[in-house]
């Protein structure tokens, strides 16, 4: 607006043809010349501007408004921030996408590698050391072997001589001759592995007597039975476990 001292001056100015119509309060000015501006108005460019106004965005001229102090540099500059923030977003985005995908694949590998070998391996029936078919004498686990007919002729030939498991002075005082077997190992404590029975009945694998036969084993100690002779076997031993996993009878 425009103040009642500069009414006066106002009207002067329009008499004098300074006065522009198109820009209420400016008055036409040259700054590198003697400034003739009325009292109260000051030359800005080529516009006398009224001192007491504050120059607003509808009211724009030379010198009147505040300049913008955002450069064109500086909006580049904010831009390229901008457009850097969005880019490392996108790749940060891209780590934790690809993350996910390598943790889904090596879950699907492992599930297919679980499924490969639970097909490969044989069904758990429960049984510890089921002893297959065994060709050469016809014995089937299922059905075990006897005692008296098959087992003790192994006994007697390999394991119950003079020498070894025998008599009064047997091993270990283990006499494994026809009659004395069957009391001397099923349910009885082994001397060398305290922990397993020399046969426990339906279990071929915590009978240490198969241990000591088979040379090896979780109990295993001493030298693979018959000692100092030519050991039993895989028919042999097939046919001892196959009368254990059978319930270790006394037939």
């Amino acid at each position: 607006m425009i103040k009642g001292a500069a009414i006066v001056s106002i009207l002067a100015l329009a008499l004098a043809g300074c006065f522009n119509p198109d820009t209420p309060n400016k008055y036409v000015c040259d700054e590198s010349k003697a400034p003739d501006c009325p009292d109260g108005y000051t030359c800005k460019g080529k516009i006398c501007v009224d001192d007491n106004v504050k120059p607003d965005a509808g009211d724009a001229g030379p010198g009147d408004l505040t300049p913008d102090k955002t450069t064109p540099d500086k909006k580049v500059a904010d831009q390229k921030v901008a457009d850097q923030k969005v880019a490392d977003q996108k790749v940060a985005d891209q780590k934790v996408a690809d993350q996910k995908a390598a943790d889904q694949k090596a879950a699907d590998q492992k599930a297919a590698d679980q499924k490969a070998a639970d097909q490969k391996a044989p069904a758990d029936t429960g049984a510890k050391d089921l002893v297959t078919p065994d060709k050469a004498n016809g014995l089937d686990a299922a059905k075990g072997a006897s005692l008296s007919k098959e087992v003790q002729p192994i006994f007697t030939a390999s394991c119950a001589n003079g020498y070894c498991h025998a008599g009064a002075s047997a091993s270990s005082s283990l006499d494994l001759s026809k009659g004395k077997a069957w009391s001397n190992l099923v349910g009885v404590a082994s001397k060398q592995c305290t922990k397993l029975m020399r046969v426990k009945a339906s279990d071929p694998a915590s009978s240490y007597l198969v241990q000591k036969l088979e040379g090896s084993g979780s109990c295993f100690s001493g030298g693979q039975m018959p000692k100092g002779g030519t050991p039993l076997s895989k028919t042999q031993i097939s046919t001892i476990k196959a009368w254990i996993t059978a319930g270790a009878k006394n037939n």
